[in-house]
């Protein structure tokens, strides 16, 4: 298994991720997304758990980082645990109420809907027009 995590690691590493003409992850982004993980990877997995788009992904990063599997299973349990608990209890809490609760995720999902789209928006600005020292 290493050596698969290894292989992927060095073929993701040699190139850049390319749509069409456009590079959306260059080498350098690779290896600055890699480092940070492997600093802060046993947070970024406990708390990604609990983030929608994140949660199905964030194996991906952990695996490439060579992460320990038994410390991966520990943050990622417990990061699941909470998250399911969460949403169990508002279930519990607001199921008799429904209409109530569709109010509440309409809203949250606006809010996140919002916070996704200016987090987009801040990168491709500092991807793409980042002013460059002359």
């Amino acid at each position: 298994m290493p050596l698969v995590v290894k292989s992927q690691k060095k073929h993701c590493l040699d190139g850049s991720i390319v749509t069409g003409d456009t590079y959306l992850f260059t080498q350098k982004d690779l290896e600055k997304a890699l480092n940070w993980f492997e600093r802060y990877g046993h947070r970024i997995v406990f708390w990604g758990r609990m983030i929608p788009a994140v949660r199905s992904l964030i194996s991906i990063p952990a695996g490439m980082s060579q992460m320990p599997f038994s410390k991966f299973m520990l943050y990622s349990s417990l990061g699941t645990i909470i998250w399911t608990t969460f949403l169990a209890c508002i279930g519990f809490y607001f199921g008799e109420n429904q209409e109530l609760m569709f109010t509440i995720m309409h809203r949250v999902g606006y809010i996140i809907l919002a916070i996704t789209l200016c987090f987009c928006a801040w990168w491709l600005y500092r991807k793409f027009y980042k002013i460059k020292p002359r």
